[in-house]
């Protein structure tokens, strides 16, 4: 209820108790973070920093209006729930969502989801048939995995076909007074100012304004080593939309005199991949678009740069044929590392980086490529062939432990009648030179910002 109102869509009322029993009736209201809470009158109201824009604030009323969106979350109260519907008290529903349009005394059916916990008939070799109950349904949430009911206002944006992501709280629009607010708090040094800069940033439209205060922060020592993200409620959605001023961080790192590993640390880039990264296993699938399944396991030497991952990266080419057809990779990396790819690199139909935050790639379209987190023991499990754990599918080819640069053309076996894929072929390093790469194209798991140190800022 307090999300739906944050959205400023709708006046949401919220009712407790039923007709036969007494009822008590709030208003949401929503406000600034820094006021709502200074407008509480009752103990039992609730004060709720909805996501971390805002916050809600129940404010008792007589009563709510007759007409409107009702949405019941309640087996016993939905008019088509199981329980009401069937008069059956013994089946457990686990939770039931029914959203309604009334008028008057008539009410319409909008959207109606319910589970059922009914058990599920399964046979075993040995001992025969037996009934196990049906599992929850399970939604990816910020902590990982969880079992639990859809939100409720996810569910109704839903049903309306509201997209929740495009949703600004009411207080945001004006955008003057948020920048004026931010640059208030941008500039006082306190840690905890400078994470409120950074939510207000994160929730609002982006603004040439917001680039200059992120170069700053990023650029001033006093205020870099406090840009850090709480992880908490939509704390996936808050690092992606600040890193839309990428450039602006990489560009005041590289002038700051604050260490790599310090500089406008918006998250960790390690807990980034374990809460944000598309972790589904396995990564290949029998219903993948035909390619050919390569696994690349561990670099070892490279070529020095000065790019900071957040430690000296070493750069290692990997060229990649025109000829043998479209490829499915997967790179494991350990060490600070960019590789770039050249040669046809647009015949790689998708490039799977497992890491511990430490890799860049360039050279590929962005769109595919996808960062995911590796467990304990991957490197050894890779050398047993216990392919199923990691991948889903045995790879086609697997190549270990390579010096430096690599073409594929060397390293995979040629195969007949394979529709050649036709690239833009790079330029490449030249033997005994080197290659300029340009960090805004570098791709990294998203908190980490690729830059490269000025002499002069250094320490």
């Amino acid at each position: 209820m307090y999300f739906l109102a944050e959205t400023g869509l709708f006046d949401v009322y919220a009712v407790k108790g039923s007709n036969s029993r007494p009822q008590k009736i709030w208003r949401m209201e929503v406000g600034p973070r820094d006021t709502c809470a200074k407008d509480r009158s009752e103990r039992d109201e609730m004060i709720v920093p909805t996501g971390w824009r805002s916050c809600a604030t129940a404010v008792p009323v007589e009563s709510a209006p007759s007409d409107g969106l009702i949405l019941y979350t309640q087996a016993g109260v939905a008019p088509h729930s199981w329980t009401t519907n069937r008069k059956d008290y013994k089946t457990e529903a686990v939770w039931t969502y029914e959203l309604a349009l009334r008028a008057g005394d008539t009410e319409q059916l909008v959207a109606y989801d319910e589970f059922v916990a009914f058990p599920e008939m399964r046979f075993h070799w040995l001992v025969g048939p037996s009934l196990v109950p049906r599992p929850t349904p399970r939604r990816a949430v910020v902590s990982g995995p969880d079992v639990a009911a859809p939100e409720p206002g996810a569910f109704v944006l839903s049903a309306l076909g509201i997209d929740e992501l495009a949703i600004i709280p009411p207080f945001a629009l004006n955008i003057e007074a948020l920048r004026e607010m931010v640059e208030g708090l941008s500039t006082t040094g306190r840690p905890e100012d400078t994470r409120r800069a950074l939510d207000l940033i994160a929730a609002a439209p982006p603004d040439p304004a917001f680039r200059t205060t992120m170069k700053r922060l990023a650029s001033t020592p006093a205020t870099s080593t406090n840009m850090t993200v709480r992880k908490g409620t939509h704390w996936c959605e808050k690092v992606t939309r600040l890193l839309r001023y990428r450039e602006a961080l990489m560009e005041g790192c590289a002038n700051s005199t604050i260490p790599a590993d310090k500089c406008a640390n918006l998250g960790f880039a390690g807990q980034w991949l374990q809460v944000c990264a598309d972790n589904v296993k396995p990564i290949w699938r029998s219903t993948d678009n035909p390619a050919r399944r390569v696994f690349i396991v561990d670099f070892n030497g490279g070529r020095e740069t000065k790019v900071l991952l957040p430690r000296p990266a070493r750069a290692v080419e990997i060229r990649v044929p025109e000829d043998f057809g479209a490829l499915d990779i997967v790179l494991r990396n350990q060490d600070p590392r960019v590789f770039v790819f050249t040669g046809a690199a647009s015949c790689i139909e998708r490039l799977t980086v497992l890491e511990d935050s430490q890799t860049g790639i360039a050279g590929v379209e962005a769109s595919r490529v996808q960062f995911a987190g590796t467990g304990g023991g991957i490197y050894h499990r890779a050398h047993s062939d216990a392919f199923a754990d990691i991948l889903g599918i045995k790879p086609d080819d697997a190549i270990y432990d390579s010096e430096g640069d690599i073409d594929l053309a060397d390293k995979l076996a040629r195969r007949r009648s394979v529709p050649p894929c036709k690239g833009s072929s790079g330029a490449g390093f030249k033997s005994g030179g080197t290659m300029r790469l340009d960090t805004s194209a570098i791709l990294t798991a998203p908190p980490l910002l690729p830059f490269v140190r000025n002499e002069s800022a250094t320490p």
